[in-house]
C-alpha cells in the first residue's frame, strides 16, 4: 500500500454536467486498494489515493452505472472521467478518461490542506503484545428471521460458485442478500458510516460495535492521505435501512488507528476505532449489544464458513443506505490476514467477518480489501486483517478509552 499518490477526479455527463452525489469505487486493479466508496460532490469531484498500476473505477448514480479505466502512470494529479454514449453497452456506460483538468486551477482547490498532527483522541497506537485470546460482548435477545435463515456455522458445506458476472469483489454471480430486519441481532450491531474528510468530501464505509461506546472499522475509513489525514467527522448510523428511522445517529471526531497504517498504509494493519460519547452511545448499545472478538488458530479458521455484512456503495439511494449480507468460506489464512470468497463491494470496508460458533458469534477479521489484494497468492478472494492476540489487545485498549 505504500507509494500512493492522491488523484483528484471529476465525473461528468457527456454534455459536461457534473455527475453529483454518485458513488465512486475502485472495482479492481493491479494493486490492492481499500474497499471504500467515495461520494462525488455537487461539482462531480472526488479524490482517490492510488498506487502505480491499472484500475477500473465504477461510478454509480441511482440506477445508472459507468466504468472508467485508469492507468495512473498516464494521469496528472487532476483528471476527468466523462460519459461516452457512443460506446455505451447495454445496462451501463463506458467513460473516456482525460489527464487534463477541465477547469484549470479551479479544480486545484481540493488540494489545499494542511497535514497537522492528530488532535487529542485521534491518536495512533502500536499493537500491544498481550496474549489475550477472547473478548466480551453484550447479551442480546433471540435472532430475527434473517439471522435464523442466513447465518452459517463454521462447518457448513461449500456451495458451487456461479460463473463470474459482475466485479472482482463480487466473486461471480452477486449472491449478497439485503437485510430488512436491521433492528434485530446481529445486524443492529453493524453501522453505516458517512465519512466527512478535511477537503469537504464524503465517503461511505461500515463499522461494528466492539464495546459500549466503541466501533471497529478499517483504518482507511478514519485516516487516508486523500482525506487530508484524519477524517473531519464520521456519522455513525445504527440500524440504517433506506429512509426508515434508524435506531440512532451518532457523530464522532475521535478516532484511533495503528502506526503501521498511518505511516506506511500497511494493509495488514488497516484497522481502527471510532470513539463515541459514552453517555450517548451506551444508551444505544444497551439496546443493540456488541460483537465479541476471538483469536483462533489456523486450523479453526481454514476452510470454515464465515459471515460478513455491511453497507456497500453499489446499493441503495442515497448511496450506502442498505445493509447487505453474504456467507462463504475462508480460502486462505496468513499470520496477519484472512482471505474468503464472500461477495463484498466498496463501502463495506470495516465490516465484521465473523463465525457463528456454538458459544456465540465471534469476529475473526475486519473486512478491508477486494480481490486485487489476493493476486499475489493466485486467489480470487476478498480479505481483511485477522484478529490476532495483538489486535485483540489493541481493541481492548481502545474500548477502555472514554
Amino acid at each position: 500500500m505504500g507509494g500512493q499518490r492522491v488523484y483528484f477526479g471529476r465525473a461528468l455527463y457527456e454534455d459536461g454536467t457534473p455527475i453529483a452525489r454518485a458513488s465512486v469505487v475502485v472495482a479492481r486493479g493491479t494493486a490492492p486498494t481499500p474497499e471504500i466508496a467515495k461520494i462525488t460532490d455537487e461539482q462531480g469531484r472526488f479524490a482517490l489515493g492510488l498506487p502505480e498500476g491499472e484500475f477500473e473505477l465504477v461510478v454509480r448514480q441511482r440506477a445508472r452505472t459507468w466504468r472508467a479505466r485508469l492507468v495512473t502512470s498516464l494521469l496528472s494529479s487532476h483528471y476527468v472521467i466523462r460519459e461516452s454514449t457512443s460506446t455505451a453497452a447495454e445496462g451501463s456506460m463506458t467513460t473516456s478518461v482525460s489527464s487534463e483538468s477541465s477547469e484549470g486551477s479551479d479544480e486545484l482547490a481540493l488540494a489545499s490542506v494542511s497535514n497537522d498532527a492528530p488532535a487529542r483522541g485521534r491518536e495512533f497506537a502500536t499493537a500491544l503484545p498481550l496474549p489475550t485470546v477472547g473478548g466480551e460482548g453484550a447479551k442480546v435477545d433471540a435472532p430475527g428471521l434473517s439471522a435464523r435463515v442466513l447465518l452459517v456455522k463454521p462447518d457448513a458445506p461449500r456451495k458451487p460458485r456461479a460463473p463470474k458476472r459482475v466485479f472482482e469483489t463480487v466473486l461471480g454471480r452477486d449472491e449478497r442478500t439485503r437485510i430488512l430486519d436491521v433492528e434485530d441481532a446481529p445486524w443492529r450491531m453493524i453501522a453505516s458510516l458517512v465519512i466527512h474528510d478535511r477537503f469537504g468530501g464524503t465517503s461511505v464505509g461500515t463499522g461494528w460495535f466492539a464495546g459500549p461506546h466503541t466501533l471497529i472499522t478499517a483504518g482507511h475509513c478514519v485516516h487516508l492521505p486523500e482525506m487530508g489525514g484524519w477524517a473531519r467527522s464520521i456519522d455513525v448510523i445504527v440500524g440504517r435501512n433506506r429512509d426508515a428511522q434508524p435506531i440512532a445517529t451518532l457523530t464522532s471526531k475521535r478516532f484511533s488507528s495503528t502506526e503501521k497504517w498511518m505511516r506506511e498504509q500497511d494493509a495488514d494493519f488497516d484497522y481502527a476505532a471510532i470513539h463515541l460519547d459514552p453517555a450517548e452511545a451506551e444508551a444505544v448499545t444497551a439496546k443493540t449489544g456488541w460483537f465479541s472478538t476471538a483469536v483462533l488458530g489456523d486450523d479453526a479458521l481454514d476452510a470454515k464458513a464465515v459471515n460478513v455484512s455491511g453497507y456497500p456503495g453499489d446499493k441503495g439511494d442515497p448511496i450506502g443506505c442498505e445493509q447487505w449480507f453474504h456467507s462463504k468460506h475462508v480460502v486462505h489464512v496468513a499470520p496477519l490476514r484472512v482471505y474468503y470468497d464472500m461477495d463484498t463491494f466498496g463501502g463495506q470496508s470495516g465490516s465484521p467477518v465473523w463465525l457463528e460458533a456454538d458459544e456465540g458469534r465471534k469476529v475473526i477479521g475486519i473486512h478491508a480489501y477486494g480481490a486485487d489484494g489476493a493476486q499475489h497468492l493466485g486467489l480470487r478472494a476478498n480479505s481483511g486483517p485477522r484478529i490476532t492476540a495483538d489486535v485483540l489487545a489493541l481493541i481492548k485498549s481502545w474500548i477502555a478509552k472514554r
